[in-house]
């Protein structure tokens, strides 16, 4: 096997989301298998990302940029069209020159938000391959316009497996573009945790991840309502940073509900699994996800778990396959399962204990990333 040197292009340059996890992970594979990387990011105060590759032995660059996502992409306008025009052309002019002085062989970009990577690739007459995490819907919905910019620029592209990548075949198909799109899956190093035996607190509902209106933790507050009529001591902890807005659209509910004996928000944590013990119940009510590392990490470390019916859910079930789908919405079928589970704790944690070892079979390195190492290496 000829060993590569590859550039990735990441949006962010911070590891607090699970797109950036998922393939610094990828990027430790690749340094693992004897290929040299290096990582170009937008500037960031965030040191711990450059620590971390550079404790694997991966250079990061970092790009001074106006906006480092397309134009029309999420996060607004910082400036003038024609000064980001100008911005992007230098990271454009950055990355080609460091593509020329490394002798750089393949160019990947880890999201269909940033296109610099691909134009540099492009400029300078070596492949690129391009990694989609997002719906063409939604928040997302300005680049379902620019798959043809993607077919022309990438020799390969790869999607999340399941409802994301068949989606995007199906566009591809209807704009008679030729790629076929590849699948991985994000793989985050969840570590195995032996959870805490804090039996004296009982049975809580956690919930472990940002709160915002997408992730749609509201739904648990109003299930929790018919929840307490049956358990009045019941208590749901979420584990999270949140939005502003959307955690006051919270508490206002709490207030209106009575229900702040019953809620206990615990904000951003470095360890968050660390917080759950072996007598909680998991609860992910997002209205969207691409794939869910959260429900992922639950089952991998025995938690039993409820989780609504999104696409995202619905591409990592096969996977994990463990814990209990709702219809997303339904509120009476989320308090019951809440009411069952709680009650028949014992059985669901039993239950949920026996899916560990299929999970884990499923859900590793190898597995996940085959498809793109496939491409690389073949």
């Amino acid at each position: 096997m000829t060993k590569k040197k590859i550039l990735f292009v990441s949006p962010t340059g911070m590891l607090d989301n699970g797109a950036e996890l998922s393939i610094a992970n990828l990027m430790f594979l690749l340094k693992n298998r004897g290929h040299e990387l290096i990582n170009v990011a937008p500037q960031s105060p965030y040191e711990g990302y450059d620590q971390a590759f550079n404790s694997k032995g991966i250079t990061v660059e970092r790009l001074k940029v106006s906006k480092f996502w397309w134009a029309d992409a999420p996060g607004g306008m910082p400036a003038s069209e024609e000064v980001m025009a100008q911005a992007h052309e230098r990271n454009i002019e950055e990355i080609s020159q460091i593509i020329k002085k490394k002798e750089v062989d393949l160019v990947i970009t880890n999201t269909a938000n940033v296109f610099v990577g691909a134009v540099a690739a492009k400029r300078m007459g070596i492949p690129h391959m391009q990694l989609i995490h997002e719906f063409p819907d939604g928040e997302f919905a300005y680049y379902d316009d620019r798959l043809k910019f993607f077919s022309d620029e990438s020799s390969e592209i790869f999607a999340v497996q399941g409802k994301l990548a068949e989606t995007l075949q199906k566009r591809f198909d209807e704009e008679g573009l030729p790629h076929t799109i590849g699948t991985f899956v994000p793989f985050v190093d969840y570590k195995e945790k032996t959870l805490s035996k804090d039996k004296a607190e009982g049975t809580n509902f956690i919930y472990i991840s940002r709160l915002t209106d997408r992730k749609n933790q509201l739904e648990i507050l109003r299930a929790l309502v018919q929840v307490t009529k049956i358990i009045s001591s019941v208590k749901v902890k979420f584990i999270g940073g949140y939005d502003e807005i959307y955690k006051e659209k919270m508490l206002n509910f709490i207030e209106l509900f009575d229900l702040e004996k019953n809620v206990e928000f615990i904000g951003n944590q470095p360890n968050p699994w660390a917080l759950v013990t072996d007598k909680d119940i998991a609860v992910f009510p997002s209205a969207d996800e691409t794939f869910g590392l959260a429900y992922g990490e639950a089952i991998l470390n025995g938690v039993p778990t409820i989780f609504t019916d999104n696409r995202g859910f619905q591409s990592a079930y096969p996977i994990f396959q463990g814990g209990q789908m709702y219809r997303l919405g339904d509120i009476d079928r989320l308090s019951d399962l809440m009411v069952e589970m709680y009650n028949d704790f014992d059985d669901v944690k039993e239950e949920a204990l026996t899916k560990i070892d299929l999970a884990k079979s499923n859900y590793n390195l190898d597995t996940c990333y085959r498809n793109i190492i496939e491409k690389i290496e073949g």
